[in-house]
């Protein structure tokens, strides 16, 4: 292993407070604990989490200074938290946590630039068109996404990949509302996109909820529902 790749997979137990940001939450903001720290990333302690995969902001404090940054999603522990990967951390902000990281003096500050302040990257609001949540079904499984849709309260569509065909989920606060696979609607298409449970998922926030065209008190009885109709319709005829 190289230098700079064993010194960038240290990391050190390291206990803050946190501020995670994904649009589409239905606070927008959540607030965790982070439990571990490295130059690549950080672990966060909360019982809300999200699919490998989504991009996030966060915001905590090290040696007092306030760092953000965006973040990918690289793996989750459900009801535990999950770890976070930096994608954009502004360069001074990294050598602040190189310092905690790495016992190395803390680095002078830098000069202010009037591209905004001390010139800092990741401190701008999220893609709009970018998915809240995406990644790859063959890591996460489908009724793991839709129960964290479901937890967050989000409002939106929930779109399923599998080979050529795509199917969409609507969520009306986190509740199953609809769904369509493009030959059908409603608890048909729903069926046959559980059943295929699909290769690939990304979820769109709606700022608007969605027609009603499923009805049922939650997910989790519904899904229910299901499984023991299909359960009932495969069973043997005796008659």
């Amino acid at each position: 292993m190289r230098s700079k790749e064993r010194r960038e997979s240290i990391r050190v137990n390291y206990l803050c407070e946190c501020q995670v940001e994904s649009e589409g939450l239905r606070t927008g903001k959540v607030n965790g604990t982070i439990n571990d720290l490295s130059l690549d990333g950080i672990f966060i302690d909360s019982m809300l989490w999200l699919p490998i995969g989504s991009t996030v902001k966060v915001k905590f404090r090290v040696q007092e200074r306030e760092i953000r940054a965006i973040g990918e999603v690289r793996y989750f522990m459900p009801h535990i938290g999950m770890g976070v990967q930096f994608i954009d951390l502004d360069p001074y902000d990294r050598d602040v946590i190189e310092s905690v990281v790495c016992g190395k003096p803390m680095p002078a500050a830098p000069e202010q630039k009037g591209t905004g302040p001390l010139g800092r990257k990741g401190t701008g609001p999220l893609d709009p068109m970018a998915p809240v949540m995406s990644g790859d079904l063959a890591i996460v499984n489908l009724f793991d996404v839709i129960h964290m849709i479901e937890s967050g309260g989000l409002t939106g569509c929930l779109s399923v990949q599998s080979g050529e065909s795509s199917s969409n989920i609507h969520f009306n606060e986190g509740v199953i509302v609809g769904a369509t696979d493009g030959s059908s609607i409603g608890m048909t298409a729903l069926n046959r996109t559980l059943a295929s449970l699909g290769e690939t998922f990304a979820f769109h926030s709606s700022p608007s909820p969605f027609e009603v065209t499923i009805s049922s008190a939650g997910n989790t009885g519904l899904i229910l529902d299901m499984l023991i109709h299909k359960d009932e319709a495969s069973r043997p005829s005796f008659n």
